[in-house]
């Protein structure tokens, strides 16, 4: 089964090669590039498809205590990542959060092929 090609997309920009060509990323790869760009997008910013990102403003506002505010952040990554119709399951979940409210996540997850992707983001997601 095929992941599709898209151009690769390096601190929220396209990138060139030394010979100033696009460079692209094709199948495994672009899905993991596309989870990247799900999670920093915020929810219902993209006007095309309002339902496509990660809500990091609900974590943000919501009034919990850290510990209830870490599983709510887990669940809101989980939803986030199980958009990607790519992605059948998540098969292992891990995240972190230092003191500077920067959040580690790493997932294990299985693609609709059978194939196993494993991807880690860190960014300021709190």
């Amino acid at each position: 089964m095929g992941y599709g090609t898209t151009l690769k997309i390096v601190n929220k920009d396209i990138t060139f090669d030394s010979n100033g060509r696009l460079v692209w990323v094709e199948e495994i790869e672009n899905v993991a590039q596309g989870l990247q760009i799900l999670l920093e997008t915020q929810y219902t910013s993209d006007v095309l498809a309002p339902a496509y990102g990660f809500d990091r403003e609900s974590v943000l506002a919501s009034e919990l205590i850290p510990s209830e505010q870490e599983q709510y952040l887990e669940s809101l990554v989980r939803a986030a990542i199980l958009q990607d119709d790519r992605i059948e399951e998540i098969l292992e979940y891990k995240q972190e959060v230092d003191n500077n409210r920067i959040a580690t996540i790493t997932a294990k997850v299985q693609l609709t092929s059978g194939d196993l992707l494993i991807v880690q983001i860190a960014e300021d997601l709190l």
